[in-house]
């Protein structure tokens, strides 16, 4: 007997950019928030649909209808973990030139 899933799925539609950002998996709470709540302020705040799936830990998948919609999400989602793992950074270090930077920050302070 085969038993139903209870994972969503959600087809993907054309006309989407798609794009994701890596977050170490130590600071993916972060990201996420109790009961998804950050998660879902971002994407209200930025018009884009931010998810993550149970087989990828450490990875944010973004979804827009716009690049600029995709990169505003990026940022947000960069500036958390920046924020977090560097809590003596001020707001202009953490823009910095955009969100290579902070992904590159983020990714080699992990490893020190």
């Amino acid at each position: 007997m085969r038993r139903n899933s209870t994972r969503s799925y959600t087809p993907k539609r054309a006309g989407l950019v798609r794009s994701h950002v890596d977050v170490p998996e130590s600071k993916m709470g972060l990201v996420i928030g109790k009961g998804g709540s950050r998660i879902q302020q971002i994407s209200t705040r930025t018009g884009a649909r931010l998810f993550t799936k149970r087989e990828v830990r450490d990875r944010v998948f973004i979804e827009a209808e716009t690049e600029e919609v995709m990169e505003r999400a990026k940022q947000e989602v960069s500036r958390i973990v920046v924020s977090k793992t560097f809590p003596q950074a001020t707001k202009t270090e953490l823009t910095g030139n955009g969100v290579h930077e902070i992904q590159y920050v983020c990714i080699h302070a992990e490893y020190r």
